[in-house]
């Protein structure tokens, strides 16, 4: 977080933005400004203060949740970030709960029949899934979902129906690699002592399957949740701009376009500390499936 707020702060140095003429740009449009306007706009913006007091400041008002208003809507930017990531996490969350609930039942399946043409099969598919982007599979899912059948909205964030697309859009990724994950894991547990004896206690195939390997399989799956969770906020700010979802992805894209240099800092800001949450919670709930993790 610290590097990232160094970096959000670098911004206009390292895009060459001139806040000044920024700020024009989005309340003027064709504004060609003289030198003397430019320079008493950059004034009152602070930005011809010396780098280290801009710094100091930038991060001040950070740690008080003011991050400046939007050069194009003249609103405090914070407040429209934090809307924008509740609805990233509420996508990003339905995402991760589909891939999970379907890769542990497939890598399950899959693992009881290993080596059959079941299992080559499935593991080919989850080998492509993982290599085709969200940029292919969301309009694929638009052209085939939304227009040709009709049965579920291509855009907008309104109703349930609204997620249907952007979820499983982003839940491809991720589905792809822990089927495979729980798979082979689900082999190596199959193996355990633990396991001969359940069997040989009478215990129903299904109870040993989803029960006993299944649990352990899962504690691999959440493993991956912190690698996993930065691969679905990059994925989640394509899905936004693709499916028009009002989330963190669409908001930094519209501020790029805009160049409305405070929305975007706000954006990267919470971006950053999103992924930081999310690995902290994955490493926590791998913490409370797996005792071992608590013990070491």
């Amino acid at each position: 977080m610290v590097l990232t707020t160094g970096v959000v702060f670098a911004l206009p140095a390292l895009t060459g933005i001139d806040p000044g003429r920024a700020v024009l740009d989005a309340r003027v449009v064709g504004a060609s400004p003289d030198p003397e306007t430019l320079a008493r706009l950059n004034q009152e913006l602070g930005t011809d203060r010396p780098v280290a007091r801009r710094f100091v400041s930038f991060v001040a008002d950070l740690a008080r949740g003011d991050l400046g208003r939007s050069f194009v809507t003249r609103r405090p930017v914070v407040p429209e970030t934090l809307r924008a990531a509740r609805v990233s996490l509420s996508l990003m969350a339905t995402a991760m709960g589909v891939a999970t609930a379907v890769a542990l039942v497939a890598g399950l399946v899959l693992a009881q029949r290993a080596g059959s043409f079941l299992d080559r099969a499935g593991q080919a598919l989850a080998r492509t899934m993982v290599a085709v982007p969200e940029y292919v599979i969301g309009p694929l899912l638009v052209l085939v979902f939304g227009a040709v059948l009709g049965v579920f909205p291509t855009s907008g964030w309104a109703t349930t129906r609204h997620a249907v697309l952007p979820a499983l859009t982003l839940a491809v990724f991720p589905m792809a690699v822990l089927t495979q994950v729980v798979r082979a894991e689900a082999l190596d547990v199959a193996g355990e002592p633990f396991i001969r004896v359940a069997r040989a206690a009478g215990l129903r195939p299904a109870r040993i399957l989803f029960d006993r390997i299944g649990r352990l399989s899962l504690v691999s799956a959440v493993a991956l949740g912190s690698a996993l969770s930065a691969s679905m906020i990059s994925g989640a700010v394509v899905v936004e701009v693709v499916f028009a979802v009002p989330g963190l992805g669409r908001l930094l894209r519209d501020a790029v376009v805009d160049s409305d240099l405070p929305m975007l800092q706000a954006g990267l800001v919470t971006v950053s500390g999103l992924a930081v949450l999310i690995g902290i919670a994955a490493d926590a709930v791998h913490a409370v499936l797996d005792p071992r993790v608590r013990l070491a």
